[in-house]
């Protein structure tokens, strides 16, 4: 016949349980927020980003130019920089054509900086746009365009 655990035993497993529990709770709770934290840091950087590509955007006789410097900073594949008129015509487009990248769908008087996640083969972008305004009118819009962090991290480990 089997002797029962002694109370020494059964508190130390009951102990044991809860602290694994609570480990387990506070473990996901602190990832969860730590990564909503990074993904807003993400989103904010892609806006400031597109921004600033705002600010190098000129008009010439109604054509939308986009300064070589800005230009030159979104040629790789973790970024892109598109420059549209307000007639959906793709002025400059630094984005992979393999990628397929998809244009954001705005409505004609949106006058403010807007912000999407897209899956384009496995990856995370973070798409912004905001508008280009001559005067008081919307002329175009521009979009950058970034691949979030983490799958940079998991896609190109660090070389030795």
């Amino acid at each position: 016949m089997r002797r029962p655990r002694s109370i020494r035993w059964r508190l130390t497993v009951w102990y044991s349980a809860f602290l694994l529990g609570t480990l387990i709770v506070s473990g996901v709770g602190i990832y969860l927020s730590v990564s909503h934290v990074l993904l807003d840091n993400f989103a904010d950087q892609v806006e400031q980003e597109a921004k600033l590509a705002q600010a190098s955007v000129s008009t010439s006789n109604g054509v939308l130019i986009l300064d070589q410097a800005t230009l030159r900073e979104f040629d790789d594949h973790d970024h892109f920089i598109r420059l549209i008129t307000n007639t959906g015509k793709v002025v400059v487009d630094t984005s992979d054509p393999e990628d397929e990248a998809p244009l954001l769908k705005l409505d004609d008087h949106h006058d403010d900086s807007v912000f999407e996640w897209v899956e384009i083969d496995g990856e995370s972008f973070g798409i912004a746009a905001v508008p280009v305004m001559a005067g008081d009118a919307i002329v175009g819009r521009v979009e950058v365009g970034g691949i979030e962090a983490s799958t940079l991290l998991l896609d190109d480990p660090p070389a030795d």
